[in-house]
């Protein structure tokens, strides 16, 4: 009977172990020969035990079987000690390294654009650069913004990019800059884009408040264009500290804001200036 539940354990934890170590460590180098000497192990164990089952070995005999299991379990622990180790590493190299392709890419996606989505945006490409060069604000704001609000694939990234990579804008501002935003709203991660964007070196802290205090001193006195795109967040709490650090630019600056959700528009108070797709 003992012979038989250890027998079932472990038939049952090692094809566990096995699944596990023969899918998954794949993806981890300099472990292949521990997970193969783990699996030898573990055979041997399941061979062992059955030949217990078959011959009904005395208790003296028995022990010592299991004390060749007990060993070959304290092996196991250790190499999946090991590959929970490298696994861990593995997963934290490859977020870092998709941060990295994501700032990248946020930093290309200003000068790539969609040849198929530009035509027929000439008239609003107009519209979206002439309130963009308009200094003038009908309801006695210091920074204007502009949503471009429309359903997702219609163009609204790339209507903001051909404004935002129009020479006359390009001019027109002292500072340009492009932040991705989606899906949640990062506060501390959304104003370090600000701070690499207008090309400070930003503070040894990364605390929200420190890194408002380094977008309020570095826009002084600049005429700026912050582009948000893709924001979704409706609660203004969230964007209020970033929003208020970004008054201490200069009169005219201006954030242009791409969304699918009308209500974005109006939390951000905006809504009678909004291009709509």
């Amino acid at each position: 009977m003992a012979e038989a539940l250890v027998s079932l354990l472990i038939e049952h934890f090692g094809s566990m172990a096995l699944e596990r170590i023969e899918g998954e460590v794949r993806l981890v180098k300099g472990v292949d020969e521990d997970v193969a000497n783990l699996k030898t192990n573990l055979e041997d164990i399941q061979a062992v035990l059955e030949g217990a089952e078959q011959k009904q070995l005395n208790d003296a005999s028995l022990k010592r079987w299991l004390d060749k299991l007990n060993n070959a379990a304290h092996n196991m622990d250790d190499v999946l000690d090991e590959w929970n180790t490298a696994i861990l590493e593995f997963k934290i190299k490859k977020e870092e390294e998709a941060e990295n392709n994501a700032s990248s890419s946020n930093k290309k996606t200003t000068f790539l654009i969609d040849e198929t989505k530009v035509q027929g945006r000439d008239e609003d490409k107009s519209l979206l650069i002439s309130k963009l060069l308009s200094e003038s604000s009908d309801d006695g704001r210091r920074i204007d913004i502009i949503p471009i609000v429309g359903m997702g694939g219609l163009g609204k990234t790339t209507l903001a990019q051909l404004a935002y990579n129009d020479e006359t804008i390009k001019t027109h501002f002292d500072k340009r800059i492009w932040v991705c935003v989606s899906d949640p709203f990062e506060e501390v991660k959304i104003a370090k884009a600000i701070i690499e964007g207008l090309g400070s070196s930003g503070p040894s802290s990364v605390e929200l408040n420190a890194l408002v205090r380094c977008i309020h001193e570095s826009v002084e006195g600049k005429k700026f264009l912050l582009v948000l795109d893709d924001v979704l967040l409706e609660d203004y709490s969230r964007w209020e500290t970033v929003h208020v650090a970004l008054q201490n630019g200069a009169i005219g600056s201006t954030i242009l804001v791409t969304t699918r959700k009308q209500e974005v528009s109006i939390m951000m108070g905006a809504a009678t200036h909004q291009i709509s797709l």
